[in-house]
């Protein structure tokens, strides 16, 4: 495959990303692992030098060998890809990106195919860092005229194809847009042919592409538990761990099961560790979300519905009611028809699976709890258990310290994984050690910060500093940069660092998304 990938024609194409406001600096991370799924290697797909988060611009010019096929398979599994396009000419202008389209025979002939009658066509004209009106956009179409016979057929409803009228200004600036629309001109200025859309750019077309993981939405999910991953973090997570059929994956922090969801869905053989048996049964924690889809599982396992609970009396709060038979684990992958995991109630701290000299897991993915939303808990006590029900007892619990667990989860990974295999987690991050800010210094009063928790939940007499108010969207060089990361990170003698992004929190914290590689055992 790396031979024909040397040797093939390698087409340019344009990636517009999401510009999402939690995650847009994970998207080059989730794009190289997308690639190499694809057996695309970082220096052929990108055109310029390798990019980083403190890269602004949402578009990014990539290689892509097999052509129009490798950019649809990228864009029907990617979260933060909204769409790949074929350029057919740039500039700092559009007429001249116009009579570039026109002298390049290769884009003339692309172009003539994409818009050939009976086909249909769309034009969107889109300006990043600036707000087109209404006339800047009829402009705009005006000066791609000279690119049409006149002889196409227009479809604003179910076009065949969409002509992209891009250009991209500077995104930090000093000009105040309230007081009148930016008069600098753009940066560049594209005129492209959209080839694939992801995510939910055609979701206003009434044949618009939906973007896969929306039917998975935790607004729509059976079941829930207080500190469910995120729907689109879950999948962006997996693609970076190139889940795929004919694999095996763990997530032993597995909860009530929102990674194995993404995970099922690519068709892996899914497995997960769980402590709390209240969250793997559905007793206490765990609550139902959507009744409608709760009920239709609870109907298929032949159940009958629940009487309403009498005044006074908290839903679930037996375990062996019947209200917490429709809230188990497996009942979100009853609503979807997926199959369902393999769920070992176990300690991390004392891992009950297997050894296997060249390993036998392709991916670990994990959200590990780190004691801000969730307490990490692993078994023990201070003295002996003394109980006549064995069979019944429940063992107690102690702290997990974020060090030991972090510890635990890689050399799970460096014992379980195969050569190659991949480690995604979540690591939490104080942003005052990226920003040089001594939280004990800067907020008086109120005791010591010790755990992530007591950083972003401040005892009462504590003044946070307003340094580390930080927005969500920042662009903050000291915490974009990736090979500051690497002082903070964990580090395995059999596991090798392939990428690293950032979230910014509330609370001054923030959470790096940790892709690790399985070096090849001798």
């Amino acid at each position: 495959r790396e031979a024909a990938q040397d040797a093939g024609e390698h087409r340019e194409f344009l990636i517009i990303f999401a510009q999402h406001p939690c995650y847009f600096n994970m998207r080059f991370q989730e794009l190289e692992a997308l690639a190499s799924m694809l057996g695309i290697r970082p220096e052929v797909l990108y055109v310029d030098t390798t990019p980083t988060a403190l890269l602004e611009s949402p578009l990014l010019r990539v290689r892509l060998p097999g052509g129009e096929a490798t950019a649809r398979a990228l864009c029907e599994r990617a979260v933060l890809i909204k769409a790949i396009l074929d350029v057919w000419g740039t500039a700092l202008t559009f007429p001249e990106a116009v009579q570039g389209a026109l002298a390049d025979p290769a884009a003339c002939a692309r172009r003539r195919a994409a818009l050939a009658p009976p086909k249909t066509f769309q034009i969107r004209v889109v300006a990043f860092g600036r707000t087109a009106s209404l006339n800047d956009k009829r402009d705009v179409m005006e000066q791609l005229r000279p690119l049409f016979t006149g002889e196409e057929v227009a479809d604003l409803n179910k076009p065949e194809t969409i002509v992209w009228a891009l250009e991209e200004h500077t995104h930090r600036t000093d000009i105040k847009t309230h007081l009148g629309p930016r008069t600098k001109p753009p940066l560049r200025v594209y005129v492209a042919q959209q080839i694939a859309g992801g995510r939910s750019v055609d979701k206003k077309l009434a044949a618009g592409d939906k973007a896969f993981y929306l039917k998975y939405d935790l607004s729509r999910r059976a079941v829930l538990g207080p500190t469910t991953l995120e729907n689109q973090l879950a999948f962006l997570m997996v693609n970076c761990a190139c889940a795929r059929p004919g694999t095996v994956s763990l997530d032993p922090f597995c909860g009530t099961g929102g990674l194995l969801i993404a995970l099922s869905h690519f068709g892996t053989l899914t497995a997960g560790g769980e402590i709390d048996i209240r969250v793997v049964k559905g007793w206490r924690v765990a609550y139902t979300k959507n009744k409608a889809a709760a009920d239709k599982v609870a109907q298929s396992r032949g159940c009958v519905a629940s009487p309403p609970p009498a005044e006074g009396a908290a839903e679930g709060r037996s375990p062996g009611g019947a209200s917490s038979s429709e809230k188990d684990i497996f009942t979100n992958f009853e609503q979807y028809d997926l199959p369902a995991p393999e769920v070992v109630l176990c300690d991390a701290a004392r891992p009950p699976w297997r050894h296997v000299s060249a390993g036998w897991i392709n991916c670990i993915v994990t959200d590990p709890p780190y004691g801000v939303r969730a307490g990490a808990k692993k078994q023990g006590r201070a003295g002996p258990a003394v109980t006549e029900h064995r069979e019944t007892y429940i063992p107690s619990k102690v702290h997990y310290a974020e060090d030991d667990l972090t510890r635990d989860l890689l050399t799970l990974a460096a014992v379980a994984l195969v050569d190659g295999g991949r480690l995604v987690f979540l690591l939490p991050v104080d942003l005052a050690d990226f920003l040089g800010i001594d939280r004990a210094k800067a907020e008086q009063g109120g005791g010591e910060c010790t755990t992530y928790r007591d950083a972003a939940m401040p005892r009462a007499g504590r003044q946070k500093d307003p340094r580390l108010c930080i927005s969500e969207t920042t662009r903050d060089p000291l915490l974009l940069d990736e090979e500051r990361y690497k002082d903070f990170l964990p580090t395995h003698p059999d596991l090798d660092l392939a990428g690293a992004s950032l979230q910014v929190l509330s609370g001054g914290l923030g959470r790096l998304l940790v892709t690790m590689l399985r070096r090849p055992r001798v």
